[in-house]
């Protein structure tokens, strides 16, 4: 396989987990490292039974109000499962959990890829740890997105190193936040939203990287469904960049139940890439 498929095959999984972590902390990543028996373990309380019955409706949503509302309630709920579809020019399908009840987020998700076979992704106290038999072999390759290069520099450009909460954030900065009916989502009523993000909005959450905002549309659009609680039941994405482009399908659901995310013990991890030539 060419490198630059490995990369690609290496970014998937990343890219997912960013884009997850967008609903996650109110502090950037921290530079620092991470111990091999650092970990996570929360659980905030099952919240996951739908909207409180009986409860007044929550105000609709409004463009001046909708990243506020939906982050809040992601922040409250503490933790959250999820399942994630990828397709494009590297398909893939995959399915996670998230801690979001601290000052940085961890998350881990598996994902299958179309041609790669199984990628495992976790990021924890600011680092990643990728494993895939095609770039490390049977160890977890371990990153910095604060690397000035290699695969960190190029997660870092991903947005691996900027404030995970502002892709959530950033959308108080939608052009338009247009309510489009209620539908149910898994055995949730929600409402779903057509979200517009003006280009330079959308950028922020890549660490306004002038060379990918160039690449991007003009608007990046996004269909969210939310239920009464606020919560983000279903979030779908499409985005063309250099004439390739990328459908992203995420749901969510046990929100506030335990999840227990712990890092590779070191003597599994690597920070050499044998399938990437490092």
């Amino acid at each position: 396989m060419r490198r630059t498929s490995l990369v690609r095959l290496a970014v998937v999984p990343v890219v997912s987990l960013v884009v997850l972590t967008g609903c996650g902390s109110e502090e950037g990543s921290s530079s620092g490292g991470s111990s091999s028996g650092s970990s996570s373990s929360s659980s905030s309380g099952s919240e996951d039974s739908g909207s409180s019955e009986g409860a007044e409706a929550a105000a609709p949503l409004t463009k001046g109000d909708f990243g506020d509302r939906i982050y809040a309630a992601f922040k409250d709920a503490g933790t959250l499962s999820f399942e994630i579809t990828q397709t494009g020019t590297a398909s893939s399908k995959g399915s996670g959990e998230a801690d979001i009840s601290g000052d940085q987020v961890a998350s881990r998700v598996t994902q299958e890829v179309q041609g790669a076979g199984t990628v495992e992704a976790i990021v924890l106290d600011g680092l990643f740890y990728i494993k895939s038999a095609q770039i490390s072999g049977e160890k977890w390759l371990k990153v910095d997105p604060q690397a000035k290069d290699g695969l960190g520099a190029l997660v870092g450009s991903l947005g691996g190193n900027s404030d995970p909460a502002k892709l959530l954030q950033v959308m108080n900065k939608a052009s338009a936040v247009t309510d489009e009916g209620t539908e149910e989502v898994g055995g949730v009523e929600t409402t779903k939203y057509h979200v517009v993000l003006p280009r330079e909005a959308f950028a922020e959450t890549l660490g306004d990287n002038p060379q990918i905002t160039q690449l991007l549309p003009e608007n990046v659009e996004f269909d969210m469904w939310v239920d009464a609680d606020d919560l983000v039941r279903k979030q779908v994405s499409e985005l063309t960049v250099g004439g390739q482009k990328t459908a992203s399908t995420i749901t969510y659901s046990g929100f506030g139940d335990p999840v227990d995310i712990e890092a590779p013990p070191a003597s599994e991890t690597t920070t050499k890439a044998p399938g990437l030539g490092g």
